[in-house]
């Protein structure tokens, strides 16, 4: 007997399937849109803050940083693996084209004192708070 009823996993599957259908054929659309960000780590202490970020098969010479008041724009530019544009893939799962990560820190930054490393494919940033915005200890006298 074959049952009628509505069955939401059976429903779910179809839905899948359908994308698949629409993105088959090396398009990257939905895969990029999800995959643009890359994924961050922030620490921070009084002095200021070290930003880590996740850049696998960026180039250091296509990262560009941006420091504005308290404001850190992170952006790469993915390249393809593979040199032959008129390549034809049968899978094609690794994004291409730009990444862009935009941070608002709690505090402001010098951006003059900022310093930047790349190693196997992590970011790391060094961002110092200007020295009259860095909290100071006061010293109490008695009289």
């Amino acid at each position: 007997m074959i049952s009628t009823s509505w069955n939401p996993w059976r429903e779910l599957d179809d839905v899948r399937n359908d994308f698949n259908r629409l993105f088959a054929g090396g398009q990257r659309v939905l895969h990029r849109a999800v995959n643009s960000q890359p994924a961050i780590n922030v620490d921070h202490n009084d002095d200021g803050f070290v930003v880590t970020a996740r850049l696998p098969g960026v180039d250091a010479d296509k990262v560009e940083l941006t420091v504005d008041g308290n404001t850190l724009t992170i952006q790469g530019e993915l390249g393809r693996s593979t040199d032959d544009g008129e390549a034809t893939f049968h899978r094609c799962e690794r994004m291409t084209g730009m990444v862009t990560r935009t941070i608002h820190l709690p505090a402001n930054v010098d951006s003059a004192s900022a310093e930047a490393t790349y190693t196997n494919g992590v970011l790391t940033i060094t961002l110092q708070r200007p020295a009259e915005e860095k909290p100071r200890k006061i010293a109490v006298s008695s009289l």
